[in-house]
């Protein structure tokens, strides 16, 4: 049997709302992925600056 056209109307609108909700959810856990991807990058260069001043501070005292 087939769907009247209103349900076939209401079907199509669920489906279309699944989905970007769906779309949505993907765009969240890729922000929050590059979110956690750019803290670790910004601790990863605070670190690698850290120990080039280590580095400098301890060639100006063997100099």
């Amino acid at each position: 049997m087939a769907a009247a056209p209103n349900d076939r109307d209401a079907n199509e609108i669920r489906r279309l709302a699944e989905s970007d909700v769906a779309e949505r959810d993907d765009t969240n856990i890729n922000d929050e992925t590059a979110t956690r991807r750019d803290e670790r990058d910004q601790r990863r260069l605070a670190q690698a600056l850290d120990e080039s001043r280590e580095r400098a501070a301890k060639l100006e005292r063997s100099e």
